[in-house]
C-alpha cells in the first residue's frame, strides 16, 4: 500500500540517507578501500527506496503529536496552501525536465554535426580492446567521452599520442561501458529533476560525475603493469590542465572535462590516482562484499519497518483496565483550548466514546461512564479536532 505518510517517509530517509554518502566522498582512505563503488551501489539502493514508497504489513506507524500533527492540522487548515505546494513542485520538475530534455537534444545535434575523422590507428586499437560501439574521431571533440544510454559512441579528438596513451583511454571510455555509467547518469539526472528542490539530490548529481570517473580510474590503474600506471596518471594530469573550451557540457554523457570542472573532485581524484601509481587498488574480498550485502539488504529491509504518520487517530493495540490522568505531553491544538492531555476521551465519527490512555486506545466508554465522577477530570476530543 502506498500512502501520503510512506511518500513523504521515503522522501525522508532518501535525504537523510544520502547526506552521509555524500560527506564519505571526501574520505580518502574510504575511497582507497573501495568506497566508490560502496557510494554508488548505496545511492542507487536509496534511490530505490524513495521509487518504492510501500507499507508493507508489518509495518509499524509512528504518530507524531508534535510536528507531524500540527503539519497535517496545518494543511487541513489551508487546504489551498498545500495544493500550491503541489502544483509548485510539478510545474519546477516539468521546467527542468524539460530544460534537460533540451540540452539533450542540442548535444545530440552538436555530435551529429562534428567532422569525422578516419584514424586507423584508433580503429585497430579499439578492435584489440574488444569495443565494439562507433569510435567517433573529430577536431571539434573537445576531450574524450562516451555518450549514449543504450547506444554508446566513444568520441575522441584528434590525439597525437603514443599508441600506448590513446590504448588506456579507450580503456577507461570502455569501462564506462561496461559499467552502464551513462544509464546510471541519465537515472540520477531524471531523478534529480523530479527532485528539483532537494539540495542534497543535486549535489549528488554534481558529484556523480567525478564518482563514476574514479571508477573507472580505479578498474583500469588495476588491471595495468606500474609503468603503464604511471603513463595514466601522468595523462590524466594531462587532462586536467587543458583549456576547457565548452561553456556548457554535454547533457548526460561522461565527459572528462566535466568530470575536471569539479575542481575539488578532480583534485581529489588526482590524489588517488598518484597513490595507486604505487600502490595498485585491491579488488575487495568476497568475505567483506557479502557482509556489505547483507548489511545493505538488512537496512533496506529495515526502512519499511517503520513509516511516520500524523496523529489524528492511534490505532488500539493496548488495553488499560483503570484510567489514568496525567499532565506531561504537551498537547496543544487551535480551537479545543490550552491544556496538557495524555489521557483523553475521543469520540469518534460513530460516535462512540474511546479511552484513551498514553495517546494509545484502551477500550469503549458507555455514556453512563464519561458521565461519571472518574472521568470528569478528562477531556473530550471530537472526531475532526485531532486532525
Amino acid at each position: 500500500m502506498i500512502s501520503a505518510s510512506s511518500v513523504l517517509s521515503a522522501l525522508a530517509i532518501y535525504t537523510f540517507a544520502m547526506v552521509p554518502l555524500f560527506f564519505l566522498r571526501k574520505r580518502e582512505h574510504f575511497l582507497m578501500m573501495g568506497g566508490i563503488s560502496i557510494l554508488l551501489a548505496a545511492s542507487l539502493l536509496i534511490a530505490v527506496r524513495l521509487l518504492l514508497p510501500l507499507e508493507i504489513p508489518i509495518t509499524h506507524p509512528i504518530h507524531s503529536w508534535n510536528l507531524l500533527g500540527v503539519a497535517q492540522r496545518f494543511i487541513r487548515a489551508h487546504p489551498d496552501f498545500f495544493r500550491l505546494l503541489r502544483v509548485i513542485w510539478i510545474v519546477g520538475a516539468v521546467i527542468v525536465v524539460t530544460r534537460d530534455v533540451y540540452i539533450l537534444i542540442r548535444a545530440h545535434k552538436t555530435c551529429r554535426n562534428y567532422t569525422k575523422v578516419d584514424s586507423p590507428q584508433i580503429q585497430k586499437i579499439a578492435e584489440s580492446l574488444s569495443i565494439t560501439c562507433p569510435v567517433v574521431v573529430s577536431p571539434q571533440v573537445p576531450g574524450p567521452f562516451v555518450t549514449g544510454p543504450l547506444r554508446h559512441t566513444i568520441y575522441l579528438p584528434i590525439l597525437e599520442l603514443p599508441e600506448e596513451e590513446i590504448e588506456l583511454i579507450l580503456r577507461h571510455e570502455r569501462e564506462h561501458i561496461r559499467f552502464h555509467d551513462a544509464k546510471f547518469k541519465l537515472f540520477y539526472g531524471v531523478l534529480s529533476a523530479v527532485l528539483w528542490w532537494n539540495p542534497v539530490a543535486l549535489l549528488f548529481r554534481k558529484a556523480l560525475d567525478t564518482l563514476l570517473e574514479m571508477r573507472c580510474d580505479k578498474k583500469v590503474m588495476s588491471s595495468i603493469s606500474a609503468e603503464k600506471r604511471k603513463t595514466y596518471y601522468d595523462m590524466i594530469l594531462a587532462l586536467s590542465e587543458l583549456t576547457v573550451l565548452e561553456e556548457e557540457e554535454l547533457a548526460f554523457s561522461l565527459d572528462e572535462s566535466a568530470a575536471m570542472r569539479r575542481t575539488c573532485d578532480a583534485k581529489r581524484r588526482l590524489q588517488l590516482l598518484s597513490k595507486w601509481v604505487d600502490n595498485p587498488p585491491q579488488k575487495q574480498k568476497l568475505p567483506s562484499m557479502i557482509v556489505g550485502c547483507c548489511l545493505a539488504a538488512v537496512l533496506f529491509f529495515a526502512s519499511y519497518l517503520v513509516v511516520f504518520q500524523p496523529a489524528s487517530a492511534p490505532s488500539a493495540n493496548y488495553f488499560e483496565s483503570e484510567p489514568e490522568v496525567r499532565y506531561h505531553e504537551g498537547f496543544e491544538a487551535s480551537g479545543i483550548g490550552e491544556g496538557t492531555f495524555d489521557t483523553f476521551i475521543f469520540i469518534d465519527a460513530n460516535g462512540r466514546y474511546c479511552l484513551y490512555i498514553n495517546y494509545e486506545f484502551s477500550r469503549y466508554l458507555s455514556y453512563e461512564e464519561i458521565s461519571s465522577e472518574a472521568y470528569q477530570e478528562l477531556y473530550t476530543f471530537k472526531e475532526g479536532e485531532l486532525e
